[in-house]
């Protein structure tokens, strides 16, 4: 698989379809580029689909630094200008969301348009801190097999978890999420902590928006009402609560999400979306 590196680095990336115009997949934390395979599945065919690993993430490197937002949008925005991608339609899930934000902030022209799922502008609440940092504990000395139902029950909602029919694709799920790299997850904690409250420069993000949220979200850093507040920060922004839905619907309802990015950015192209 190719590789591209930055600084001490080396992201793991795919390229899939041929299409004119782009579109970078960006994962959540815990989780890798093969998220949003049932996404670019059905984009390929009219799309040029980007995924990757951000660092410390499935095949990419596990350093012991460079986690912050801000170093990881750097390395996105260097990414979609190697590919010759820019301007790009970004789509990010969760972490991803956090630097799609930064990067249509920091690199306004290589984003064409902006779509986030479970994601939040706002940085963390007291109650967000305490709990990440004994988290961020746990995961560096335990590892996240100690954490695993937990996580499962956060990053998916009720109806995923209760689906008899979703139980094989639940272990894999399970199985992804113990596997990571507890160093890294770690340290991923601890950049996510840090993060700056972006909330009063969503009015500067000019690329069409579309938000997507779980109304059964039930991570506490990515709650509807965070995902109201972005829809409500960002001038012409889209917004789409998926009832039923958790935290990571590119997994749990691939259908709701192809069908939403599908219509936003075919009206993206025809200018429906300013």
């Amino acid at each position: 698989m190719p590789t591209i590196e930055i600084a001490d680095q080396r992201l793991h990336y795919e390229v899939h379809g041929d299409g004119q115009e782009t579109i970078v997949f960006a994962h959540g934390m815990l989780w890798d580029r093969h998220l949003f395979d049932a996404q670019i599945a059905a984009m390929q065919p009219r799309y040029r689909c980007v995924s990757f690993d951000l660092r410390g993430h499935g095949l990419s490197t596990a350093g012991r630094s460079g986690y912050e937002l801000y170093a990881q949008t750097d390395d996105v925005a260097a990414l979609i200008t190697e590919l010759g991608s820019r301007p790009c339609h970004f789509v990010g899930h969760s972490m991803g969301g956090f630097v799609g934000l930064r990067l249509a902030l920091r690199h306004p022209a290589l984003v064409k348009s902006l779509t986030l799922i479970g994601s939040a502008a706002e940085a963390p609440s007291s109650r967000d801190l305490i709990e990440g940092w004994m988290l961020r504990v746990i995961v560096r000395y335990f590892g996240l097999r100690r954490l695993a139902n937990t996580a499962m029950d956060i990053c998916f909602g009720d109806n995923f978890l209760a689906d008899p029919a979703r139980e094989t694709l639940r272990r894999q799920m399970r199985q992804r999420l113990i596997a990571n790299d507890r160093v890294a997850i770690a340290a991923t904690v601890r950049a996510l902590l840090a993060r700056d409250d972006l909330s009063h420069e969503l009015h500067r993000i000019t690329a069409p928006t579309l938000i997507l949220v779980g109304s059964n979200d039930k991570d506490s850093h990515t709650t509807p009402a965070h995902s109201q507040r972005m829809h409500e920060g960002i001038p012409g922004s889209r917004w789409v609560v998926v009832p039923g839905g958790g935290h990571t619907l590119p997994v749990e309802e691939p259908g709701v999400v192809i069908a939403a990015l599908d219509e936003f950015l075919t009206a993206t192209q025809l200018g429906a979306v300013t």
